[in-house]
C-alpha cells in the first residue's frame, strides 16, 4: 500500500533546480580559487555558466527530481589524470559547503551521497591504473551500466564518449566499438568482452 503522505525527497527538500543552483554556485566558485583544484577545473571549463546548468540537472536526477541530465558522468573523469587526494580535496569541500547552506539532516544526506560516487569514481579510475585492469575490465564496464551511476540514463552520447574514454586507456591491439545493444572490447580484431547496457539506448 503506497504511503498517501510521501516523504519529501532530497531534490524538494533542497528546494528543486533553483535550491540546488543556490547550493553549488558558491560551491564551485570555492573550487575555483581553492590552489589545488581550482587549476584543475578552469583548464577544462570555459563556460562556467554552462556547467553549472548541467552539473544542477546532474544533482537534480541524483536527489529524486526531474532533470534533462543525459549522463556521460564517469567517462568525463577518466582523462584528466585525477589523483586520490584530489577527491578527498574536493570532498571536503563539498561537507562545508553543504553544512553551511543545509539543515544538519540534509546536509549530512548531501555528504554521503558525494562521498558514494566519490568512492565510486576514484575505485574506478584506480582500477584503470592498475596492473589488475585487463582482469578487471568487464566488472568496470558491467558496474558501470556503462555510466558507474544506476539513476543515469544510457544515451548514445554517453556511451560513445565512454567508448573513447576506455580506448585512450588501452595498448595496441585492442578496440571499442559500440552498438544499439552493447559495448564491445576486441584484442587483435578477436572480442574479447560484451558489455551489454543496463537500460535501453536513447539516442
Amino acid at each position: 500500500m503506497n504511503d498517501p503522505n510521501p516523504a519529501p525527497s532530497r531534490y524538494e527538500q533542497i528546494g528543486g533546480h533553483e535550491g540546488l543552483l543556490q547550493l553549488l554556485r558558491p560551491f564551485y566558485i570555492d573550487i575555483r580559487q581553492y590552489d589545488i583544484l581550482g587549476p584543475i577545473f578552469n583548464s577544462h571549463i570555459e563556460d562556467w555558466e554552462s556547467h553549472l546548468q548541467k552539473i544542477t540537472e546532474f544533482s537534480a536526477l541524483h536527489t529524486g527530481g526531474p532533470a534533462t541530465y543525459r549522463g556521460g558522468f564517469a567517462g568525463a573523469h577518466m582523462r584528466l589524470g585525477l589523483k586520490p587526494e584530489f577527491f578527498d580535496h574536493w570532498l571536503g569541500l563539498w561537507d562545508f559547503n553543504c553544512s553551511r547552506h543545509l539543515d544538519q539532516e540534509l546536509a549530512k544526506q548531501m555528504s554521503t551521497l558525494a562521498h558514494d560516487m566519490g568512492r565510486r569514481l576514484k575505485n574506478m579510475l584506480a582500477e584503470l591504473r592498475s596492473k589488475s585492469f585487463f582482469p578487471s575490465l568487464g566488472i568496470i564496464i558491467i558496474g558501470l551500466g556503462l555510466l558507474l551511476l544506476p539513476n543515469e540514463v544510457v544515451s548514445a552520447d554517453s556511451v560513445s564518449d565512454f567508448a573513447v574514454r576506455l580506448k585512450q586507456n588501452l595498448p595496441a591491439g585492442w578496440s571499442v566499438s559500440t552498438d544499439n545493444r552493447a559495448i564491445h572490447v576486441t584484442r587483435d580484431g578477436k572480442i574479447v568482452l560484451v558489455g551489454r547496457y543496463s537500460r535501453p539506448l536513447v539516442s
